[in-house]
């Protein structure tokens, strides 16, 4: 048992003399003394020295490991993050530069469409221009010829009632005096 703890204690890193000693006091056969307990806490002390210097050492590996790992993630995720930029601002320009095309494309059909328009507006506009110019002169010629025809015809109709009424008055006027003459006959005869 003496033999393995030796060979333990020194595989830990420490040096062959304390390594004698620990494995003497620690034999069952062996009385400890105070100087075996001070060997042994000796001991404990240079394996927990090792073993701090150990895991600062690898600590500072890790460290040193880790800072290079991330420099170097870190520069491949500049680079990507650079290229993909510079794609995206390209992509941006060509979808900027389609939309503005599309945009100039646009304004183009629509000015072309509303002179169209517009033209065809005011062709319209003066087609009815000439239409309601005719109709008015249309109105005001059949109004002129309803006139005169009425004024015309009201006319007929006063000379006609004028002729009837003069008729009229003639042969009231001719019973009138037939009934006087019967009249002043009878009464030179009655008389």
């Amino acid at each position: 048992m003496t033999d393995s703890l030796f060979q333990q204690l020194k595989r830990l890193g420490i040096d062959e003399e304390l390594a004698n000693q620990v494995s003497v006091a620690l034999d069952p056969d062996h009385n400890a003394s105070k100087k075996d307990v001070l060997v042994l806490q000796e001991t404990i002390l240079k394996v927990q020295t090792r073993f701090d210097e150990r895991f600062s050492q690898l600590k500072a590996e890790s460290d040193e490991r880790y800072y290079q790992q991330k420099a170097a993630s870190d520069e491949r995720y500049y680079q990507q993050k650079a290229a993909s930029d510079e794609r995206y601002y390209q992509q941006k320009a060509e979808s900027d530069q389609r939309y503005n095309q599309q945009i100039a494309e646009s304004d183009q059909r629509f000015a072309q469409q509303k002179a169209e328009s517009d033209q065809r507006y005011f062709q319209l506009r003066e087609e009815t221009n000439q239409q309601r110019a005719e109709s008015n002169r249309n109105y005001h010629e059949l109004k002129h010829a309803l006139k005169s025809e009425l004024t015309n015809s009201l006319t007929d109709v006063r000379v006609e009632f004028h002729s009837m009424h003069r008729h009229s008055i003639y042969a009231f006027g001719a019973i009138l005096v037939s009934i006087l003459t019967v009249l002043a006959v009878n009464i030179y005869f009655h008389l």
